[in-house]
């Protein structure tokens, strides 16, 4: 698998369920019957949700010992439903809290988006980044409570989705904070995290249209431009006037 060549990305990788899971989605489009959107898609998920006959670590040494699950978390069940293919679990900070990525134990995965790959890959879903970044899957399911899902999406050029707390069930998983976490997908672009997220939940899938305003004008308080005339607000300011330009509005 190229999960395997990619260090520090995949903190365990599961090529017999990819294998069973391929076959069945092929099974099922042969015949006629895909079960959903994202049938055959490949997906990683965050080491922080339980995976049958998978060690959970959280990235760290101290859970590397324990058990295997029995069973999958709620959401890892529903990814197999809708007929995604998972190919591992990624790697993260320990205990996912950091918004760097680091890992000292397991290692830190490589910001490919550096050649010198001496930048940080964010976190604390470091390795669902990098591998959605690398082209190893095309959606990779990691956790967000300060930051871990938009810090890692910005460092590694995506597009990650946060939401509500409760969009999704919070069982069977490794938690950090009770009442901030949530779980979301980290993917090339929005349209991607909107067709995860309705095909999760169940939903129609509607995905959103870009909008159009032909003609539009605008008027704008100069006032309100005041604390963008030097430095870097200057600059926001500057690259805001040209795509209004380039999308020939004016204002």
């Amino acid at each position: 698998m190229k999960a395997a060549a990619v260090p520090a990305v995949f903190l365990s990788t599961t090529p017999e369920r990819a294998i069973r899971e391929a076959e069945q989605s092929a099974r099922g489009w042969r015949e006629g019957r895909p079960p959903g959107l994202l049938d055959g898609v490949p997906i990683a998920w965050k080491d922080l949700f339980y995976m049958a006959g998978k060690v959970t670590t959280a990235g760290s040494a101290v859970l590397a010992a324990r058990q295997a699950a029995r069973t999958d978390a709620p959401l890892v069940s529903a990814g197999a439903r809708t007929g995604m293919v998972c190919i591992g679990e990624t790697g993260l900070s320990e205990f996912a809290f950091s918004g760097l990525g680091l890992n000292p134990y397991f290692g830190t995965a490589i910001n490919p988006r550096v050649d010198n790959g001496r930048r940080a890959p964010g976190g604390s879903s470091s390795g669902a980044a990098v591998a959605v970044a690398t082209g190893i899957v095309p959606v990779a399911v990691g956790t967000d409570t300060g930051g871990s899902i938009r810090v890692p999406s910005a460092f590694n050029g995506l597009a990650g989705f946060r939401a509500s707390v409760a969009r999704y069930s919070r069982e069977g998983m490794v938690g950090l904070s009770a009442t901030l976490d949530t779980y979301r997908p980290l993917a090339t672009s929005v349209a991607d995290c909107v067709a995860f997220d309705v095909v999760i939940r169940g939903v129609d899938v509607v995905l959103p249209e870009d909008a159009t305003m032909p003609g539009a004008r605008f008027i704008v308080d100069p006032g309100l431009l005041t604390s963008l005339c030097h430095g870097a607000g200057r600059c926001e300011f500057q690259a805001l006037h040209r795509e209004a330009g380039r999308h020939g509005r004016h204002c």
